[in-house]
């Protein structure tokens, strides 16, 4: 009997390493993503992070006028070894862009890949809330497209996240994104 409580314990074990080990999905809100050097000098920076009191941590543009703010999203590698890289091949993000398809205000995604060995660091578009045309809050996905696959071994990565008013006035809102299989 003692045998088979052992055999049990160690098979559920097993079989929860190996589903953590395979992560199929990472995740961040905008708010545990870091503002740009510019972004971060001045008197009254021209962005905010929602807290405690909204509750969503979303990170957005004062209404009171033009501004921007590019964020950084460090992605990190969901396989504790770094020997296998995930298969995301998917992304999400939920943002607000104000005018929806007109020019005012957007929302545009990339992913970025910095080489471990210093070189050029490459960005990947994969979204503009332009494109997608839709105002208010809003949530969009799509396919990754354009880029050669996650190297974790020689590569560090991250999202880069450009919240844009160019007009003055619109709501412009990054809440977070999501890659996955």
């Amino acid at each position: 009997m003692r045998r088979n409580r052992l055999g049990i314990l160690t098979l559920a074990v097993l079989i929860l390493t190996t589903t953590a080990v395979h992560a199929s999905s990472w995740s961040t809100v905008g708010g545990g993503c870091v503002p740009d050097d510019g972004d971060t000098r001045g008197a009254a920076p021209d962005w905010f992070v929602n807290g405690p009191g909204a509750g969503d941590g979303r990170v957005s543009l004062s209404v009171a006028g033009m501004g921007n703010v590019t964020l950084r999203c460090s992605i990190t590698n969901p396989i504790d070894a770094g020997l296998v890289s995930p298969a995301w091949a998917n992304w999400e993000i939920t943002y607000i862009d104000g005018d929806g398809a007109a020019v005012a205000t957007n929302v545009v995604m990339s992913i970025c890949a910095m080489p471990k060995i210093p070189g050029a660091t490459l960005c990947y578009p994969q979204f503009n809330s332009d494109l997608a045309g839709v105002p208010g809050p809003n949530f969009a996905a799509g396919p990754i497209v354009g880029f050669p696959g996650w190297d974790f071994m020689n590569n560090y990565y991250f999202l880069e996240v450009s919240i844009n008013d160019f007009a003055g006035g619109a709501a412009a809102s990054f809440f977070g994104a999501e890659l996955l299989d």
